[in-house]
């Protein structure tokens, strides 16, 4: 079972309730966000970081609070289509699973759900969820990336 965000969340998740899950991939899906987690950055530059990035979610989420944009619209659905094409699947199929992702009200196109309302709360909840708790109640092999690890080891070698 492989995830990423919260779909990494939901993965290991899934991996708890089904024992038999033979293994677990979580990319960058942690949710509550520790100090422990900051290896080599002093606590106060960490706690400027995190709150750095809550920052940037909240804006982007306000940003995206009221009606989307005509050309923003018409660029997921191109994408959908793309992607359709990309994959020789039926258009309409991936034209719909956006369009679900929409609500159209008032002349205007929203994201569903609001990014102000029951999503914010979405995400308050899975941020919330202490996802280090969980890991050691896996029974299967688990794998757990998360992209900062970069920023702090520095860039890889192969």
């Amino acid at each position: 079972m492989v995830g990423h965000s919260l779909g990494g969340m939901l993965a290991v998740m899934w991996a708890k309730a089904h024992p038999n899950t033979p293994a677990v991939v979580n990319v960058d899906g942690h949710g509550n966000r520790r100090l422990s987690q900051y290896v080599g950055i002093e606590p106060e530059d960490a706690r400027r970081r995190i709150a750095a990035a809550e920052g940037r979610v909240r804006g982007s989420l306000d940003a995206l609070a009221g009606p989307l944009p005509p050309p923003l619209v018409e660029q997921l659905l191109a994408q959908q289509r793309a992607l359709a094409e990309q994959f020789g699947a039926p258009e309409e199929m991936f034209v719909e699973s956006i369009n679900r992702t929409l609500r159209r009200e008032d002349g205007g196109v929203y994201l569903r759900p609001s990014p102000t309302g029951l999503g914010r709360e979405i995400l308050a909840d899975a941020e919330a969820f202490d996802m280090f708790a969980l890991y050691p109640e896996l029974r299967c092999v688990r794998f757990s990336w998360w992209r900062g690890l970069s920023q702090i080891l520095g860039p890889t070698r192969s």
